[in-house]
């Protein structure tokens, strides 16, 4: 614990660390940045650069019966003389969780470049992050290293990228599996990394559903759902930056093959946008269980609509009452909004495919007594249209209602 260390043989009920900034620590043995192994803990929204270690160069990780919960936080420059580079999960029952978090310019002299793990029993899971340019030497898994002997792993949603396993035994620039027991991706790119002896994406036993794998080669992979894959296909990803959010991600290209072709339930990808987003003209998946959620950790959201994405139809004025319905034309699932103002009141409905909404507009305040007094108002309303996992748009519309009086 070359920063932090939550003493184990006298632990607290948990370790907290939130908006933090935890840099060039140094340990002889684990965890150069937090040792927190042995309590659960929680790390949000906190970055750990430059810290060394001979296992774990920015946090260990671990141990019985614990809960450890890492969101929405950076790892980048750690380095350990030993195993993994950023991140060092030894579960030995409990439950691990990595969330929307980045992993990048770590550095392992054994197994994994940026995550090394294994779970004895128990669960892990890396959902919505990006690994992108970690290196290990003398073994694999320049990206993961992570075994499982009854306990389970599962990587989801997740970009794992442009990362290398160097050395005359190295094999899985992305992923390596050296247990028996397969870990599970679902939905994640793994493409673009490299060894030195094999496996330039993925090696030992691998469960895969709805994933891109660049080179399956040294790999067994067993394709949980029959389809879902997609091999040897370039994911085109851009570079890692900020594209939104709290942690730096790879964007897709919309010619993506990932685009649309997922399963994905986590309801936001890593910066907190929302999935899934059907991008339009992209067709989904064929295999079962496909929903349109993109491949990886960055989801494509819909462009933006023109302004004349939707128009007018016919008004039918209410004399009686004073009020107007108004034909909205969409092109496609959304919603149909009348935004309130001073002189008219809101109101909306769901369209649940194209075709014709229809809003009720009623005045009030000033408009309002200006009607039931003279019998006729001038008002301007604004309507704005949202399709279905795309980006609003809106027009106005300038209406004169007339109320017949008693």
């Amino acid at each position: 614990g070359g920063n932090i260390w939550n003493d184990y043989e006298h632990p607290a009920s948990s370790l907290t660390i939130v908006n933090s900034l935890i840099t060039g620590g140094t340990a002889s043995d684990y965890g150069g940045g937090v040792d927190a192994f042995g309590t659960s803990l929680t790390l949000r929204s906190t970055t750990l650069s430059g810290n060394h270690a001979i296992a774990g160069g920015g946090a260990w990780v671990g141990g019985e019966g614990v809960a450890i919960a890492i969101e929405n936080s950076t790892f980048s420059g750690n380095t350990t003389s030993g195993f993994a580079g950023a991140l060092d999960i030894e579960l030995l029952s409990g439950s691990a969780l990595v969330t929307g978090t980045t992993f990048s310019g770590n550095q392992a002299q054994q197994e994994g470049g940026a995550i090394g793990g294994a779970v004895s029993k128990g669960s892990a899971t890396v959902a919505n992050s990006t690994v992108f340019g970690n290196s290990s030497a003398a073994s694999g898994g320049g990206g993961l290293a992570l075994n499982s002997s009854e306990g389970s792993i599962l990587v989801e949603a997740s970009t794992i990228s442009g990362n290398h396993a160097t050395g005359p035994e190295a094999k899985g620039g992305g992923v390596t599996v050296s247990s028996k027991n397969p870990i599970q991706l679902e939905d994640t790119i793994v493409a673009g990394n490299s060894a030195d002896t094999g496996g330039a994406d993925l090696s030992g036993p691998i469960d895969a559903a709805f994933s891109l794998v660049g080179n399956p080669a040294d790999a067994t992979l067993t394709e949980a759902v029959a389809g879902s894959n997609l091999i040897g296909a370039d994911p085109q990803l851009g570079p890692l930056e900020d594209n939104g959010g709290p942690t730096s991600t790879m964007a897709l290209a919309p010619t993506s093959p990932a685009v649309n072709r997922g399963s994905g339930s986590l309801g936001v990808d890593q910066r907190g946008d929302p999935r899934p987003v059907l991008y339009p003209g992209v067709p989904l998946s064929a295999a079962p269980g496909a929903n349109g959620a993109d491949i990886g950790a960055y989801e494509l959201q819909a462009p933006p609509l023109p302004s004349n994405a939707f128009r007018f139809g016919k008004v039918k004025l209410n004399k009686k009452k004073g009020t107007a319905t108004v034909a909205v034309i969409v092109p496609g699932p959304g919603a149909v909004r009348l935004v309130g103002s001073k002189k008219v009141k809101k109101a909306g409905k769901t369209a649940k495919a194209a075709g014709t909404v229809k809003i009720l507009l009623k005045a009030k305040g000033k408009a309002l007594k200006a009607l039931n007094r003279k019998g006729k108002v001038k008002v301007k309303a604004k309507f704005s249209f949202t399709p279905t996992g795309g980006t609003i748009a809106s027009r106005t519309k300038t209406l004169k209602l007339v109320k017949k009086r008693p």
